[in-house]
């Protein structure tokens, strides 16, 4: 079974990161390789936000340690490409969630690194990422970087051909993140069972912080309303695909890979209500 699992995530995983790329177009790209302060601060706001919520709430409140390092690890993620489809059903920009979607990903092997040195130096326990810092920085370039950035080129060079597949790998993902979700969830059904709504209630209020926190990010920013949307759909939406294979390739634990699977279905209805109110209420970003 495990390595099944192990199998699975990672062909999941490398398709996904390529779809990112492929869904990037010319003017997605051009945003994401320029040099705008707007654009910068940002992605610094998205690369640092989560994570230091992350870190305040495992802190604040009481909880399991597999749920304090799932977390500490969800939060240190990139934004999930899932958050496209929000922007999208929200009538926000694309453009925005797109680019910061593929950029914290191509960024993920240096700010995740970053992260767990911050977790590490502040006294949570060492276990938590028991990885060695090269192995784990290879495996999310091998896994995050080059997919992303292989898909991106053949949408710069070969764009009909990505117009092609782009369908069928995004059918393909999302039945394959269907599965794995499901193989996880049964396999630490009893742990899923017995803690299922204190981890959802955490999670929850995870989310719900980086919304405030985002909405003020947006203010600061003055971002128009259509990307003010996106940005701020971005913020909660975490990579439980990145989580889970770090979790169950490197750390070898399930029980963080199913806090992630917990994660994501609390995620998706307080999403869609979110983009519910956003597409009657837009002004108010």
């Amino acid at each position: 079974m495990k390595l099944f699992i192990d199998i699975g995530i990672i062909v999941v995983m490398v398709l996904m990161m390529l779809t990112v790329g492929l869904d990037l177009n010319r003017k997605s790209i051009s945003a994401l390789l320029g040099n705008r302060a707007r654009v910068t601060f940002l992605l610094l706001c998205h690369l640092v936000i989560p994570p230091v919520i992350g870190i305040v709430i495992v802190l604040l409140i009481p909880m399991r340690t597999e749920l304090a390092a799932a977390i500490l690890l969800l939060a240190a993620c990139p934004i999930g490409d899932i958050a496209n489809v929000y922007t999208i059903l929200a009538r926000g920009n694309p453009a925005i969630s797109l680019t910061l979607n593929a950029a914290t990903c191509l960024l993920a092997p240096l700010s995740m690194l970053l992260v767990f040195a911050a977790t590490s130096a502040m006294g949570f326990e060492h276990t938590f990422f028991a990885v060695p810092a090269s192995t784990l920085f290879g495996r999310l370039v091998l896994f995050l970087f080059l997919p992303v950035a292989l898909g991106a080129l053949i949408v710069w060079k070969q764009q009909s051909f990505a117009c092609r597949i782009r369908p069928l790998l995004h059918r393909f993902v999302g039945v394959g993140i269907l599965i794995m979700l499901s193989v996880i969830l049964s396999s630490q059904w009893e742990t899923v069972k017995q803690n299922g709504l204190p981890f959802a209630l955490t999670c929850f209020a995870f989310m719900v912080a980086c919304l405030a926190c985002g909405l003020v990010c947006n203010r600061l920013l003055r971002l128009p309303p259509s990307s003010a949307q996106a940005s701020l759909l971005c913020f909660p939406v975490r990579n439980v695909g990145v989580a889970s294979l770090i979790a169950i390739t490197l750390l070898g634990r399930l029980d963080y890979a199913s806090v992630a699977a917990i994660y994501f279905l609390t995620e998706v209805p307080l999403l869609l209500s979110l983009v519910w109110f956003l597409r009657r209420k837009s002004t108010l970003i």
